[in-house]
């Protein structure tokens, strides 16, 4: 799959998850995934490949309620989002920054930002 602007690939990305499990669409999302993808996050550190980016955003859309876009911003090959999250387990809204950088029609990175010490407290 390749899709022609950033824009339009981040809005394919978002589409595959961003409305819960029920929706969530494996395969499409890797096959946005480059080859030498690489996901960063306060959980997991950083970790190349799709596989465990792929597992961790399984186990966070099972729980998703809800998606709030609260800001986004496209430059080139980079684009940055800001969004709140209802989960289920933990319960609660949590926020999220997203930074993704894009080439060639694939997701090459992911970085994800939010306070993993207030997520932390609420996991069991």
């Amino acid at each position: 799959m390749t899709i022609d602007t950033t824009t339009e690939l981040v809005n394919a990305y978002y589409s595959t998850w961003k409305n819960g499990i029920e929706s969530f669409d494996e395969a499409r999302l890797r096959g946005m995934l480059a080859p030498d993808f690489v996901y960063e996050g306060p959980i997991a550190g950083r970790r190349p490949g799709a596989d465990s980016f792929v597992r961790g955003l399984t186990g966070f859309v099972k729980t998703l309620k809800a998606l709030r876009m609260l800001s986004e911003l496209h430059v080139g090959k980079e684009a940055a989002f800001l969004y709140d999250c209802d989960v289920s387990q933990p319960e609660g809204t949590f926020r999220f920054a997203e930074f993704l950088r894009v080439d060639d029609g694939k997701i090459h990175e992911i970085r994800l930002v939010f306070d993993a010490t207030e997520f932390r407290k609420l996991t069991p």
